[in-house]
């Protein structure tokens, strides 16, 4: 099942490693995103929030990331570590090794994410691509994951972590308005129109890298 450490080979095995059944819920949801399986580890009304986009419904939320799915067929989601908080919350470290892409994606109904033509992509956007390593965190009601919310914070040196790709660090360090979804697009030569002057305002600092725990 895991990476890292955080999660034995299998279900079997990360119980008898003394993983809780919600360490393990969590797991599965942190691999279901390139076709759409998370939303069966979740509660009722559910919600996602990535950087870049505002909090959506888990099944909506789904639409997008498989979608991202279909034009990167070799994308692999890591969960590299989940720690319980005092509060009843989880931390994650998690990775998206998204690699090439291989299809072409289409523009995705009610985001303003543009479609996106493998053809049309620039030249330093052909290439293996792997994120930072992002740090979540998951509320959870009656042993589903309520809420999953990524708020730009980054970590380096995380056991089991890919190298990521250069530009999506600099990015996600750079701040809102180049992380997540919006960082994407703009590596793909599709930047997103910029978002309007109060929500800017309202944004988050920007985010810094921190020593993994």
């Amino acid at each position: 099942m895991g990476a890292g450490g955080s999660i034995p080979a299998d279900e079997a095995a990360a119980k008898e490693a003394g993983k809780t059944d919600e360490e393990i819920l969590i797991y599965k949801f942190t691999q279901g995103y390139k076709d759409g399986t998370a939303k069966d580890y979740c509660a009722e009304g559910a919600e996602l929030c990535y950087p870049g986009a505002p909090p959506f419904p888990v099944e909506f939320m789904m639409g997008i990331t498989t979608a991202f799915g279909g034009a990167f067929p070799d994308w692999e989601s890591r969960c590299l570590s989940i720690t319980k908080n005092e509060d009843g919350t989880y931390t994650t470290l998690e990775q998206q090794v998204v690699k090439a892409m291989k299809a072409d994606m289409p523009a995705i109904e009610g985001t303003p994410f543009p479609a996106v033509a493998v053809a049309e992509i620039p030249e330093e956007a052909k290439i293996e691509m792997t994120l930072p390593v992002e740090v979540g965190t998951y509320t959870m009601e009656d042993g589903k994951v309520k809420k999953g919310l990524y708020v730009g914070e980054i970590r380096d040196g995380v056991e089991g972590a890919a190298e990521p790709t250069p530009a999506f660090v600099e990015m996600w360090k750079a701040g809102p308005e180049t992380q997540g979804f919006a960082g994407f697009f703009k590596f793909v030569g599709k930047p997103l129109p910029a978002p309007p002057a109060d929500d800017a305002a309202a944004a988050d600092a920007p985010a810094e890298a921190a020593p993994a725990e």
